[in-house]
């Protein structure tokens, strides 16, 4: 996954990242640390923000699921073209 790829999924929703950083109780310095691909999130922390997403993605008609966001979510910076 590409580095833009995780900021724009969570702009995809219309959160800022300290909005998705209280939704999954996670700082928004982490967020954006995680978005640039300096800091790997823990799986569970991965989950929550996929599910996150993927209820805010379901108020658009965007076909996602929270498998396929984890997928992409999980996938370590640069991994994908």
């Amino acid at each position: 996954m590409k580095v833009s790829e995780r900021s724009s999924l969570r702009r995809r929703t219309g959160l800022t990242q300290i909005q998705l950083g209280r939704r999954v109780n996670i700082s928004a310095s982490q967020i954006c640390l995680w978005e640039r691909g300096d800091l790997e999130l823990s799986k569970l922390d991965v989950e929550c923000i996929a599910r996150v997403i993927e209820a805010e993605l379901a108020k658009f008609p965007a076909p996602s699921s929270a498998a396929q966001i984890v997928r992409m979510l999980s996938t370590p910076v640069g991994a994908m073209a």
